[in-house]
C-alpha cells in the first residue's frame, strides 16, 4: 500500500469515528454547542442503525461503543473546540408516547425484524469490522461471497485484493459451514452475500479453517505454527470472526496439549493484539493466553513494549494480581 493510499484510508477511518462520535452525543442544533435541544445522547443501537445506513454495512451497537471507547480521546485531542460536557434538555415529565396496540410478542421482538428486514432489503450481511489500528496494519481485504444458491450445496469464497480483483476462489459446502460458523448459518437465499474484512493471510488462513471446519482434529503439527502461513492464533481469530464454535475448540485443545506437554510459550505480542482485537471480553483464547504468560513470567517483560495493545495489558495486569 502507498503512502498516498494508507492517508486516504486513515481519512475515511476518521470521518467514520467522527460521524459515530457526533451522531452518540446527539448534539442539537449546533454539534460543538454546549447545551443541546435534546433530551440526551442517543443509545448505541441508533447509533449502529444510523452507521449502517450510511455505510451500507451491518454492524452491531457493541462494535460502535468499542470503538468510541478505543478513540474518543485522540479524537478530542484533534478537535479542541467540541465541548467536554453538554447540557441536555429536561424531559417533559407529562409527556407520554401513546402505546401501540400490538401484542407483547409483536412489541418485544418488533425491532429485530425491523432490522433483519432492513438486511434483507441491503442484499448483504457484514462480518466483522477490525479496529482502526488493526485495519491501518492491513495491505489486502479479503471478501468471502456466496457465489452459488445454498440449495446447490455449495458456497464459493472469493478472495479479492486492494484493487477488488479476485485472486483466489475456495468452494466449500453449504450445509457443513451453515451448521458450524454463525455467520455462514445467517445466509439465507441466494441474493444474499457475506462481507467479511480480515487481517491475515486469506488464501491460507480460509483453506486451513475449510479443512478444520470439516474434521474433529487440527492437522498434526509439532509446534504452533499450522503452516507456513498461518498460525493456530490466525485460525482461532478467523474462526472468532465466523463464530465457529467448532474450530475455535479444535485451536483450544491443542493448546492445552502444547501447554501440558511443556511447550515454551513463544511471545509474538502482535499476534496476542490480533486476538484480543477479534475476540469478545471472557473469550477463553484470551484467558488461556494471559494465564500462559502470566505462568510464564512473561507478564512484565510484555507490558513493557511498546506495541502491547490496551485491551491485551488490561488482562495481563488483571491476571497478575492472582499471582502475586
Amino acid at each position: 500500500m502507498t503512502p498516498a493510499q494508507k492517508r486516504a484510508k486513515q481519512q475515511i477511518l476518521d470521518e467514520q469515528v467522527h460521524f459515530i462520535i457526533i451522531t452518540r452525543d446527539n448534539n442539537k442544533p449546533d454539534a460543538y454547542g454546549t447545551a443541546s435541544t435534546t433530551n440526551g445522547p442517543l443509545t448505541w443501537g441508533a447509533v449502529a442503525t444510523a452507521y449502517n445506513e450510511k455505510y451500507n454495512v451491518s454492524v452491531t451497537a457493541a462494535a460502535m461503543e468499542k470503538r468510541v471507547r478505543q478513540h474518543r480521546t485522540s479524537w478530542l485531542a484533534n478537535h479542541p473546540n467540541y465541548p467536554t460536557t453538554i447540557v441536555y434538555a429536561e424531559k417533559d415529565k407529562f409527556q407520554q408516547t401513546p402505546c401501540p396496540e400490538t401484542s407483547a410478542t409483536e412489541r418485544r421482538y418488533g425491532n429485530t425484524y425491523e432490522l433483519l428486514d432492513k438486511q434483507a432489503a441491503r442484499g448483504h450481511i457484514a462480518g466483522y469490522l477490525p479496529p482502526d489500528d488493526i485495519r491501518n496494519q492491513s495491505d489486502m481485504r479479503y471478501y468471502i461471497e456466496r457465489g452459488t444458491a445454498i440449495n446447490t450445496g455449495v458456497v464459493t469464497i472469493q478472495i479479492l485484493n486492494t484493487h477488488g480483483e479476485p485472486i483466489d476462489a475456495i468452494s466449500i459446502d453449504s450445509q457443513l459451514f451453515q451448521r458450524s460458523s454463525g455467520v455462514l448459518g445467517r445466509l439465507r437465499s441466494s441474493e444474499l452475500q457475506l462481507e467479511v474484512e480480515l487481517n491475515i493471510s486469506a488464501v491460507a488462513a480460509i483453506q486451513c479453517y475449510v479443512a478444520c471446519a470439516s474434521s474433529d482434529e487440527l492437522p498434526a503439527s509439532p509446534n504452533q505454527e499450522i503452516g507456513k502461513e498461518i498460525s493456530l492464533i490466525q485460525l482461532y481469530c478467523l474462526a472468532a470472526q465466523l463464530e465457529d464454535e467448532h474450530v475455535k475448540g479444535l485451536v483450544l485443545d491443542r493448546w492445552q496439549m502444547l501447554a501440558d506437554g511443556g511447550e515454551e510459550v513463544e511471545l509474538d505480542v502482535d499476534e496476542l493484539n490480533l486476538l484480543f482485537d477479534c475476540t469478545e471480553y471472557g473469550d477463553l483464547a484470551r484467558r488461556f493466553w494471559v494465564e500462559a504468560v502470566c505462568a510464564a513470567g512473561l507478564s512484565e517483560e510484555l507490558l513493557a513494549r511498546r506495541e502491547c495493545g490496551i485491551a491485551l495489558a488490561e488482562h495481563v495486569r488483571d491476571s497478575m494480581l492472582s499471582y502475586a
